[in-house]
C-alpha cells in the first residue's frame, strides 16, 4: 500500500468527519428552534449532546496530530493537541519497538543519556509491565550501563503518520536495536 495514499484518505476522512459533526453540531439547535419548543428538558438534553460532539471531535484531532522535523540528527516533535513538544537526539535512541494493538499500534523508544531529559519519562516498574518486550531489552541494557539515565516514549497517536515517522527514525538512527516487529513494519511499507 501507499503510504501517501494511505495519509491522504486518512486526510479527507477526517475533514469530512469535522464536516459532519460541524453540520450536525449546527443542525440540532436550529431544528429546536424552529419547532418553538421552549422545555427546559430539551435544552438540556441539547447542551449534553454538543458537549458529547465537542469532545468527540477534540479526541479524534488528539489523535490524527502528529508533526515530526529531523535536523540532522536531532528530531523535534509533537504528538497530540495537549502534549508538549518533544526533543531527543538520534544518539541517544537504542532501543525501538512496535506494540500491536488491535487495528492501532505503539512505537516504543528507549533512550540513553548522561544528562536529564525533561521531555521524556523516567522508566518505571509500572512503565515496563505495559511494555514486556522493551523491559527485557532495558534489563540487558541497563545492566552493562548503570551510570546512564534511562527514558523511554511511546508515540500513540498519528495513525498512518507514524509509519512515515518509524521510517525516518530507521533512516537516521543507525545505533539503535530495532526489534522484529518494527523491520516487519517498516519492510511493509517501503
Amino acid at each position: 500500500m501507499n503510504l501517501s495514499k494511505a495519509i491522504k484518505k486518512q486526510r479527507s476522512n477526517f475533514i469530512l468527519f469535522l464536516v459532519f459533526m460541524s453540520f450536525t453540531f449546527l443542525l440540532l439547535p436550529t431544528v429546536l428552534l424552529f419547532l418553538n419548543n421552549f422545555k427546559i428538558i430539551l435544552w438540556i438534553y441539547l447542551a449534553l449532546v454538543e458537549i458529547v460532539i465537542v469532545s468527540g471531535v477534540i479526541k479524534r484531532i488528539d489523535l490524527e496530530i502528529l508533526s515530526y522535523k529531523n535536523n540532522i540528527g536531532k528530531f523535534r516533535m509533537r504528538q497530540g493537541i495537549f502534549d508538549k513538544k518533544i526533543s531527543f537526539r538520534c544518539e541517544d535512541v537504542v532501543f525501538v519497538d512496535v506494540e500491536k494493538g488491535g487495528q492501532q499500534w505503539d512505537i516504543v523508544m528507549i533512550f540513553q543519556t548522561q544528562r536529564y531529559n525533561k521531555y521524556l519519562r523516567n522508566i518505571s516498574k509500572s512503565a515496563m509491565k505495559k511494555h514486556p518486550y522493551a523491559a527485557s531489552y532495558y534489563y540487558k541494557i541497563h545492566e552493562s550501563k548503570p551510570e546512564f539515565y534511562y527514558y523511554y516514549l511511546v508515540i500513540n497517536k498519528g495513525l498512518y503518520k507514524k509509519y512515515g515517522f518509524l521510517n525516518e527514525i530507521y533512516s537516521s538512527c543507525f545505533h539503535a536495536f530495532y526489534s522484529d516487529d518494527a523491520i516487519n513494519l517498516i519492510r511493509q511499507w517501503r
